[in-house]
């Protein structure tokens, strides 16, 4: 079981990513922009989406979360050290998101999330208002300047060694992020 486990996480991880990037603006105006990857997590191979939101206006906020589908049945993982808005894994640095160009130094930010069951998946949200653009903006821009490929990586609060990982291909989803930034 444990060498079939490796054969599947070398294969995943040197088989090529293809950016498939969905713009959508929901009834209340929220503008989204949303991938796919197959990821790795201490249970085994998961299926995470990557969804970059953004509402306008000054009370506006920028959002990258990034969700774990079967989350609820995983073991592996503390996902309730990172449940709701006072969780203890949210006071803490242990999410980190790192985009790669070709050519170009890799540009990492480490942000702080909470988190929240919805279904059986688990969302990781990173969350800037616009009044104060930081870090989650600087990685959305740097993914828009000719970047191929964003990893997300959480670590379990207990145990840093445990983490939930996934690499999301970012060939053109220029598209969809000037979409989503169009008044940024």
């Amino acid at each position: 079981m444990k060498s079939t486990l490796l054969v599947l996480l070398a294969f995943l991880s040197a088989a090529p990513l293809h950016a498939d990037w969905k713009y959508a603006v929901k009834p209340n105006g929220l503008r989204t922009a949303t991938t796919t990857a197959t990821g790795t997590s201490p249970d085994g191979p998961i299926k995470t989406t990557l969804n970059v939101e953004y509402s306008t206006g000054k009370k506006g906020v920028l959002t990258l979360d990034f969700i774990v589908a079967g989350a609820e049945k995983m073991k592996g993982f503390g996902f309730e050290e990172f449940e709701g808005p006072d969780a203890p894994a949210a006071k803490r640095k242990l999410t980190s998101f790192t985009v790669e160009k070709p050519g170009g130094k890799p540009f990492t930010v480490q942000v702080k999330v909470a988190g929240w069951y919805l279904d059986d998946t688990f969302h990781f949200a990173a969350n800037e208002e616009n009044r104060n653009p930081a870090d989650v903006l600087k990685l959305v821009r740097a993914m828009q300047a000719g970047a191929t490929k964003l990893s997300a990586t959480v670590q379990d609060m207990n145990d840093t060694k445990k983490t939930l990982h996934a690499d999301f291909a970012i060939e053109d989803p220029s598209a969809a992020l000037t979409k989503l930034l169009k008044d940024k």
